[in-house]
């Protein structure tokens, strides 16, 4: 691979070099890397910010502390440490309750992103909008899949066997509970 050359403060340097619009060299950083460097920090900052607004005015409550347990296991010889291995329990009394604190902190943070119910009803809205399939698998001659068909809430187990397809089952929110 040959050497690329650009002009550096009116020289020519070897090195990376990037073309284009606004492709200009300053000292080595390339100015659009710079831009979008600031403008990241920038936003990272008015984020930060708008969070300390909207928590002044909302109490979050604070994330729980998992309990830890050192559970050591040896495996070929090399032991391995788990402080959280009692999460995998989950009949352990104090699981049910860290799940819920999780969630209630969880949930009181995405509260208050400025913007959050627009966002999320135009997520929910372009979502919909195409039929999603999933886990196909072959057996018998027969393909089988799931899918969500556009604009539904629940997927459908459909059945192709010689190029025709259809429904298994028709879940119907009406028969759920």
């Amino acid at each position: 691979m040959a050497a690329q050359r650009c002009r550096v403060e009116g020289r020519l340097s070897s090195g990376d070099c990037h073309s284009g619009p606004g492709a200009r060299h300053v000292k080595g950083i390339n100015r659009r890397d710079l831009f979008v460097g600031a403008g990241s920090v920038w936003g990272a900052f008015l984020a930060r910010r708008a969070r300390a607004v909207a928590s002044a005015s909302v109490r979050i409550p604070p994330a729980p502390v998992a309990r830890v347990d050192i559970v050591k296991d040896a495996y070929f010889g090399e032991t391995l440490s788990d402080p959280y291995r009692w999460m995998e329990n989950d009949k352990d009394r104090e699981w049910l309750p860290f799940l819920k604190g999780q969630n209630e902190h969880t949930r009181a943070v995405l509260d208050t992103i400025p913007g959050r119910e627009r966002l999320l009803k135009r997520i929910e809205q372009l979502s919909g909008d195409a039929a999603t399939t999933r886990l196909a698998r072959r057996a018998g001659g027969k393909l089988f899949f799931e899918q969500r068909p556009a604009g539904a809430e629940n997927f459908k187990l459909f059945v192709k066997e010689r190029g025709v397809t259809r429904a298994m089952t028709a879940p119907d929110s009406s028969t759920t509970s």
